[in-house]
């Protein structure tokens, strides 16, 4: 029996919750039990494996809670970070995040990071918006943020903990316990942190741009030839001098002219402190910005402790879909981890997964990939509408996996008039707010994007089916994919697994919800057969080959 058995929320004094979950069918205490696995492991980091709809958010408040650690928790997606803030700053959860998010309240025309660029006055104790909430974050024991801010404040400032003169005050309050939420993205993230795009138009004035290609010595000569950062600094100044004399009426457009300087001096000076021997140049011809070199690092698990573990004491992992390869990317020695997996709470009949591609005319099952003619997109297409056709009266979410599959989508579906999407990626505020217009829409809708597969949660009425249009493999095109390909062959499978697991996994969140998931993509039954040992044992358990469209469940009300 758990040592924690029969605890309710309220005993670690959380507010907003009854009870913890239990499984509805074997009545295990599942939450209590990942709680007690992630307080009490011996080892520095814990992965725990949580199928969706388990509830990890107050998992990992209650793991803080009960271990008294000073805790940060970590978000893939704005949309994750601010579901923490509303349920969970009444039990002292406090938000940080960028200085673009705040208002400058000295240049009301700017936020808080143009603010800071051009004088603004409230900067270094005088009342900052931005400065007045990181300081409650340095001061807080709970403290949610998304992974992009964890890494910019440990790499450019002191982190999220109190500076020396509060420190002497106060006391130490280092972060004790790092809690990483849809931890399977993490090495994406550290990866993207790490690299640099440098586009043409931003380097264009110097000469030797058209020679540049993709050797290590063309940029460091064209750097140093050119002089560049000694350049980009006095720009910089000589932008921030004429920006003080226009005082109060700079405009956001002005400011982001300094913002570009800053981005390019710190792109190129990262650049030049590269390790060849990790990182992969790429050049690419015809983008709409011109042309554009990519420089990404090849394994970022190599420096995750130094961005993102950063020395902390306890390091709790949690996703729907982690497992050992995750830990083994993020540089995790097996030793240094203990890793525990949960199977589904919900009852497999009210989220039933099917495999059920669509077939062409010769019968044979459709294949969606890049070369797939035209006439076996007709049945491809066909075959969501006359799944949707039965389900008009609920609203579902299309999984397309790409802007260009969305694209085919809304422009040859039946049931375009349904479709609500956005045209951003999954983390800018049109994602937001194409949500939260998808939740609130007074008739059945269906939401058709590529861009709510991870961090999001659609219960109940707000998502009753789910149609995942292809098995998402990665493109195979790039030179950092293939070099990581070269290393690690599963790797491409890896992340195609991830994605796929938790594009399914949107709309189940509670025992009395439901949310039927159709595959339909002729990929799938060799893909997860040949790959299940990357898959959570719960998904290749639950998921079954039909081959006639099922009725629909009774409507949820």
């Amino acid at each position: 029996m758990s040592i924690l058995s029969g605890y309710k929320p309220s005993d670690l004094e959380l507010e907003g919750y009854d009870e913890y979950r239990r499984d509805p069918v074997s009545n295990q205490e599942v939450q209590l039990d990942a709680i007690e696995f992630a307080a009490y492991c011996d080892k520095r980091f814990a992965g725990a494996c949580l199928p969706t709809g388990t509830g990890k958010e107050l998992i990992g408040v209650s793991v803080a809670k009960l271990t008294g650690l000073r805790t940060v928790f970590l978000t893939a997606t704005k949309g994750l970070q601010e579901q923490y803030g509303r349920n969970h700053a009444r039990n002292g959860l406090v938000d940080i995040r960028g200085r673009s998010n705040y208002t400058c309240d000295d240049h009301l025309t700017l936020d808080c990071r143009s603010g800071a660029t051009v004088g603004c006055r409230l900067c270094h104790g005088g009342g900052c918006t931005y400065e007045q909430a990181r300081n409650r974050a340095r001061d807080s024991h709970l403290v949610v943020t998304n992974y992009a801010y964890w890494f910019t404040a440990n790499d450019r400032a002191s982190g999220i903990e109190r500076m020396r003169d509060d420190r002497e005050i106060k006391g130490a309050n280092p972060v004790e316990l790092l809690v990483l939420d849809e931890a399977h993205e993490a090495p994406g993230l550290l990866s993207d942190y790490l690299g640099v795009r440098v586009y043409e138009k931003e380097i264009k004035r110097w000469k030797g741009v058209k020679e540049l290609g993709e050797e290590w010595k063309e940029w460091q000569e064209f750097i140093k030839d050119n002089d560049l950062l000694l350049k980009l600094g006095g720009e910089i100044e000589e932008i921030k001098k004429v920006f003080g004399k226009v005082g109060r009426g700079l405009q956001k457009e002005q400011a982001d002219k300094l913002h570009q300087a800053e981005a390019l001096r710190e792109k190129l000076a990262r650049i030049a402190s590269m390790d060849e021997t990790d990182t992969v140049i790429e050049k690419k011809e015809g983008t709409r910005w011109g042309r554009q070199w990519s420089f990404d690092v090849v394994w970022p698990g190599k420096y995750a402790e130094q961005y993102l573990f950063c020395g902390v004491e306890k390091v709790l992992l949690m996703s729907a879909t982690l497992n050992k390869k995750t830990m083994g990317l993020l540089g995790v020695k097996k030793e240094d981890y203990e890793f525990k997996e949960w199977n589904r709470i919900f009852p497999a009949k009210r989220c039933p997964i099917y495999s059920i591609p669509a077939q062409n005319n010769e019968g044979k099952e459709v294949r969606i990939q890049y070369g797939t003619n035209g006439e076996d997109l007709t049945c491809w297409i066909e075959h969501i509408d006359t799944i949707i056709d039965t389900r008009t009266d609920r609203n579902g979410i299309i999984q397309t996996v790409s802007y260009e599959r969305q694209r085919y989508l809304f422009d040859h579906s039946r049931h375009r008039d349904l479709f609500i999407g956005n045209t951003a990626d999954a983390n800018s505020q049109t994602a937001q707010d194409v949500a939260d217009e998808f939740k609130r829409s007074p008739k059945p809708a269906i939401l058709c994007s590529p861009s709510f597969a991870t961090g999001w949660d659609f219960p109940k009425k707000e998502c009753e089916y789910i149609i995942v249009c292809k098995v998402p493999f990665p493109p195979n095109q790039g030179k950092v994919q293939k070099a990581r390909k070269e290393r690690d062959p599963a790797y491409p499978a890896y992340q195609a697994m991830m994605q796929l697991v938790q594009s399914a996994g949107r709309g189940m969140r509670s025992a009395d919800d439901q949310c039927e998931v159709f595959i339909v993509d002729g990929h799938v039954n060799w893909f997860v057969w040949q790959n299940k040992h990357l898959a959570p044992i719960w998904f290749s358990k639950a998921m079954r080959k039909v081959f006639e469209i099922p009725r629909p469940p009774e409507k949820l009300i």
